[in-house]
């Protein structure tokens, strides 16, 4: 008798795991479409603009003062640009 539940439970194992993986694969489908990556890319830019001129700070051969910089920076947070942060 053991030998015919074989096939069975092989295939049920194969069913269960195969229903398992469509359904995490449509929750990571519908988790990526749910992201409005307008907003994350916008925080990207932000982040990456900020660790531009924070690098620019620091050196001393470029013709912006400190004054000036940290005046961008209050600018973008004014914008309401929460990743602005310095």
């Amino acid at each position: 008798m053991p030998a015919l539940l074989a096939p069975l439970l092989g295939g049920l194992k194969f069913f269960v795991t195969k229903l398992l993986f469509s359904s995490l694969l449509e929750v990571g489908k519908a988790m990526l479409l749910k992201i409005r990556w307008k907003v994350v890319l916008e925080r990207f830019l932000t982040r990456c603009t900020v660790a531009g001129l924070k690098w620019l700070k620091t050196l001393d051969t470029n013709g912006l003062t400190h004054d000036a910089l940290d005046q961008i920076f209050n600018d973008l947070q004014a914008k309401g640009l929460p990743e602005a942060k310095h």
